[in-house]
């Protein structure tokens, strides 16, 4: 079943319940539409075509998580995780895509030096993508009464950069905000499948 279908047949038994038991069921469909809400947004630099992105297969990723003025990304469970998880499961999920992609152990920026970009020009890396990832914890009654957390961390919202590594010029951006908090391993699947679709222009740069 596919996600609009399941949505709306969880929407309708939710409205059924909310005539029968009245405002507790408003709580319960504001946590169920969160739950499925993402805001996908792309831009294209001008110039920069689809064709010319897709001949791009050696890819660097260097993403970075904030939270609380901390550099600490939520795994699944409780406590946290070294940042560059969230890096190592995006650099996963473009490898079985078929590129050849490698987590950066520094930390690089889209105002990294010129040296920097050219340094990984020279190691093969055609893009290296660059962003954030904002973390933070949301409530869920839904969640709570079948069985799970009350609060869950997570990624909340993302910007991811594509850099042309010979140029150090961006490529693209690709920002998505979510209703209720992603783990990373989510997020990063649901990056790959908007780059994915953005190459094969199902999603319109905006």
């Amino acid at each position: 079943m596919s996600k609009s279908r399941k949505l709306s047949v969880y929407l309708f038994a939710l409205l059924v319940v909310f005539f029968v038991i009245g405002c507790g069921a408003v709580q319960l469909t504001g946590d169920l539409i969160r739950n499925f809400s993402e805001d996908v947004e792309i831009a294209l630099s001008p110039g920069v075509t689809v064709e010319e992105l897709k001949q791009k297969k050696n890819i660097a990723v260097s993403v970075n998580s904030s939270f609380q003025n901390k550099t600490v990304v939520a795994a699944y469970g409780t406590g946290g995780a070294n940042e560059n998880v969230i890096s190592d499961m995006i650099t996963m999920e473009f490898m079985q895509m078929g590129y050849s992609a490698k987590t950066l152990v520094q930390n690089v920026t889209d105002t990294s030096s010129d040296e920097t970009f050219q340094e990984l020009a020279k190691k093969g890396f055609d893009i290296v993508l660059v962003g954030n990832m904002n973390v933070g914890t949301t409530t869920s009654t839904t969640s709570h009464l079948t069985g799970g957390n009350i609060a869950d961390t997570g990624i909340l919202s993302f910007t991811i950069k594509g850099i042309d590594c010979k140029t150090g010029s961006v490529l693209f951006i690709i920002s998505s905000e979510y209703g209720k908090s992603k783990r990373p391993k989510v997020v990063a699947e649901n990056l790959a499948n908007i780059y994915n679709k953005m190459l094969d222009n199902e999603l319109e740069a905006s």
